[in-house]
């Protein structure tokens, strides 16, 4: 029986064995296998990538918005990458620029 209180598909075969009068199937051996250490490589983007372009977009245009980098690089999260560049020793200039519904920022190189 499972979980369920049902009978499992073998105690079924079972059954239906012994109603036709068939013998027993006989059951196949239970499959092991022996897991293996091996390394697994990451499957997440590399950020260094997208800093790589943020970098290369800064040094050829001067500044960067979100809505730039989203469009020209396809990178949705520049905030967290200037961050990353920053830790890593970039200094980068936030500006503030007003707009119709408020500011938004803009990073330089310093």
């Amino acid at each position: 029986m499972n979980d369920n209180g049902q009978p499992s598909f073998w105690e079924l075969v079972d059954e239906l064995g012994e109603l036709t009068g068939g013998d027993k199937i006989k059951r196949p051996e239970p499959i092991t296998t022996k897991l293996v250490d091996a390394p697994v490589a990451p499957r997440e983007p590399n950020p260094d990538t997208q800093q790589e372009k943020i970098l290369t977009f800064l040094q050829n245009h001067g500044s960067i918005t979100s809505l730039e980098a989203m469009q020209e690089l396809r990178i949705y999260r520049l905030s967290a990458r200037i961050k990353d560049l920053r830790d890593k020793g970039w200094r980068i200039t936030t500006h503030n620029e007003p707009h119709a519904r408020g500011t938004h920022a803009r990073y330089t190189l310093d």
